[in-house]
């Protein structure tokens, strides 16, 4: 039986400082890549991408763009 996408553990964004603080550090090093930084953090790229929106919001893209 093929396993479905999204049947695997949750993560809390909010809730764990420690995770929000390796989703800076990967999208300070991938930029605005989704995909490589999925794959660095062992997630989907939606998922990456919705995080980032979610959790880091508009203060990751001027922290980004600042250190660019």
């Amino acid at each position: 039986k093929a396993k479905r996408m999204g049947d695997g553990p949750k993560c809390n964004w909010k809730g764990d400082p420690a995770l929000r603080a390796k989703l800076a550090r990967v999208y300070a090093i991938c930029g605005e890549d989704h995909e490589r930084a999925g794959r660095m953090m062992r997630i989907t790229t939606s998922a990456a991408r919705n995080a980032k929106r979610r959790i880091l919001g508009a203060h990751a893209t001027e922290t980004m763009a600042q250190a660019a």
